[in-house]
This record gives structure tokens, C-alpha cells and sequence, in this order.
């Protein structure tokens, strides 16, 4: 089911943590199960049952379903604790995956091209030369690892060509690349953000995508080549009000 967003776990192998990993911790979430460890600690840390269903001999649906759960419930464990500014999280200090090392700039020059190829291994248009199109290319080490782009129609966007390098799946880059994307966005009064997606719904949802009806999309995203042409029927479109 991990690597349906772009990493595996075939070749993990789960270790026992220790009182003392535990006690070193601000929180610790348990999913619907618990260890002996777990109720020895008596530090500070907090512990949290998140009490998540069994997925064992569920449907693939309802398994997807609690895959997304946890992702969420992640990402806003994390986002509270970088709030509040506690760096007991990762034993020293605390980092949203994948944003260490990422370098964000707007394509350009070889860039463009880096993006061409991507989109076209990948099967996405590569109609990017373009003056609507705002294109987005991020570097780790100033090595290229994705691409995302902002179609622009008027105070609406379409959020689209966004590749990740399968090496670079699995550590946040895809978020780090979006969120960039959005504030940009906002930041040149667009308002509003779709999107088309085949099977990262939980992803965009994460990032506070919704489900739209096809019929509620404006007029000019649904010309979009992306809508009218490139994305099959089945393909969910969701929508982001922007701040």
C-alpha cells in the first residue's frame, strides 16, 4: 500500500524501541495497539491512542481509507508541534520530511527542459512554454528532484505536471513543492486551486484539497487541456479555496 505514494516497506524489518527512545519523545502515538514500553514511561512524554481500525481483511478501499488517516493525523501532529516549538520530536530538532536541502526556484533555462523530460516520462503534457504556466522545479544538493505548475485562469489555477523523481519519492518533497506552489499562488491573488487525480487523492487532500463535482469547476479549468483532454473521466477533480 506504501508504495502507492512512492515508497516501500518489503525490506523493513520492525525492531523493538526502547523505555528510553520512548521517554525522549514529546509524543507518542500509538494506532489501536500499545506495547509494555509504551506504559512504562514516565517522563513528560505523551502518549496518544489514535485507536485507528484493524486493516487486516479489510477491502483495498477501506485500506486506502486508513492509510490516509494516518497521513493526516501526521502531518498535523507535526504541524503542532513545530508550533509550539518543541524539538523532542526528532530527538534534536524538528524538520517537516523532505525540507532539509530543498531548494525552490521558478523553472527556467535547462530547468525548462528538465521539466519536458519529466512530464514526458511520465506521460503529462508538456505544453510548459507557456506565459500562464508558472513552473516550479525543486534541487536537493542542486540536483533536480520534481516539478509541479500553476496553470493560471484568471483568479482560478490549475494545479498540474507534478513529478516527483522516484528516488526523491517517500521524503516530503512533494509536499515541501506544493505548499510552495500554493503560497505562491495566493501571493498573485489567486484565489482559487484545482486539480485532477487519478490515485493521490489522499495526498492533495492532506494538503487541504476537496472533492468537487466536474460540473461546479469554472468554465475556463474545465478547457483546460488537463481537464478536457489529458485526465481520463474517472479521474477525481478536487478544489482549494486559498487564504
Amino acid at each position: 500500500m506504501t508504495c502507492e505514494d512512492g515508497f516501500g516497506l518489503g525490506d523493513r524489518t520492525p525492531r523493538e524501541v526502547t523505555t528510553e527512545e520512548l521517554e525522549s519523545r514529546a509524543v507518542v502515538a500509538t494506532m489501536g495497539c500499545s506495547s509494555p514500553n509504551v506504559s512504562e514511561v514516565e517522563s513528560s512524554t505523551e502518549i496518544r491512542d489514535w485507536a485507528l481500525d484493524d486493516s487486516a481483511g479489510k477491502e483495498l478501499g477501506a485500506v486506502r481509507e486508513i492509510r490516509d488517516e494516518i497521513e493526516n493525523r501526521i502531518r498535523a501532529l507535526f504541524d503542532e508541534l513545530d508550533d509550539r516549538g518543541d524539538d523532542r520530536s526528532t530527538g534534536g530538532r524538528f524538520d517537516h520530511p523532505g525540507e532539509r536541502s530543498m531548494e525552490l526556484r521558478a523553472a527556467n533555462g535547462s530547468d525548462v527542459e528538465y521539466a519536458k523530460d519529466c512530464l514526458r516520462e511520465s506521460g503529462l503534457p508538456v505544453d510548459i512554454d507557456r506565459e500562464d504556466l508558472y513552473l516550479l522545479v525543486g534541487r536537493v544538493d542542486g540536483r533536480p528532484v520534481g516539478v509541479c505548475g500553476l496553470e493560471v485562469q484568471g483568479s482560478d489555477a490549475l494545479v498540474r505536471s507534478v513529478v516527483i523523481e522516484p528516488e526523491a519519492r517517500g521524503e516530503g518533497r512533494g509536499t515541501t513543492m506544493v505548499e510552495a506552489l500554493l503560497e505562491h499562488a495566493a501571493e498573485h491573488g489567486i484565489e482559487n486551486c484545482y486539480l485532477l487525480t487519478t490515485d493521490e487523492e489522499g495526498f492533495f487532500r492532506a494538503l487541504g484539497f476537496e472533492r468537487i463535482a466536474r460540473e461546479e469547476v469554472p468554465a475556463a479549468i474545465g478547457e483546460t487541456r488537463e481537464f478536457a483532454e489529458v485526465c481520463p473521466a474517472s479521474a477525481t477533480p478536487l478544489y482549494r479555496e486559498l487564504d
